[in-house]
């Protein structure tokens, strides 16, 4: 498997032609996008991901994993040729206490929990952890740019939607906005933009 490190860029929506949400990601040091679907419960954890700063279960697994004598290095999503859908599992590490590192480059000590693709992007948003995707599915589920699809089935970019979005996602916006002369939406992510710093 050709590992990919992908990156969360946010959450994008088209209300006038499906309510529902879906959670971009992006290649590092590339232009590939994946999006998965997100119903309201998902899109809800992830806000609370970006937002939250309180102890949760999120901030509690890692915590979890290192009593074990394990330790979160990354999070994999996968395709079930199957079923079609995206699946994920937390890829941990023994630690070895005689030398105080981690096993990680010996994948004899290495295992796998299988995870709800939500929440395994949630625990990489919270901890920092890559999340690291087989480039097969960006081959297969890649698209170019998930925003340009159809300008007028796009809602305007509201300010909750802006607190979920990344701030390179959101500098990418503003550039789109202003070179579609788009002045509305640019004002709005240049606020959003100046709150930010």
């Amino acid at each position: 498997m050709k590992k990919v490190q992908l990156e969360v860029i946010g959450i994008s929506s088209k209300l006038k032609t499906n309510p529902d949400y879906n959670l971009v990601l992006k290649e590092v040091n590339g232009n590939r996008n994946v999006s998965i679907n997100l119903n309201y419960f998902d899109t809800q954890l992830l806000y609370d991901a970006f937002h939250d700063s309180n102890n949760n279960i999120y901030d509690v697994i890692p915590e979890l994993i290192n009593k074990t004598g394990y330790e979160l290095q990354e999070i994999v999503l996968e395709k079930n040729e199957n079923t079609k859908t995206f699946e994920s599992s937390l890829l941990c590490s023994k630690i070895d206490k005689m030398i105080n590192r981690s096993t990680y480059d010996d994948s004899a000590y290495n295992i796998e929990l299988n995870t709800n693709i939500i929440d395994a992007v949630v625990l990489g948003i919270r901890t920092g952890k890559k999340i690291i995707a087989d480039d097969e599915i960006l081959k297969n589920e890649f698209k170019q740019d998930t925003y340009d699809e159809n300008p007028e089935d796009r809602d305007i970019l509201t300010d909750d939607k802006l607190e979920m979005c990344s701030t390179v996602f959101l500098e990418t916006m503003l550039q789109k906005a202003i070179d579609t002369e788009n002045y509305e939406q640019a004002a709005i992510i240049r606020d959003e933009l100046n709150k930010r710093s």
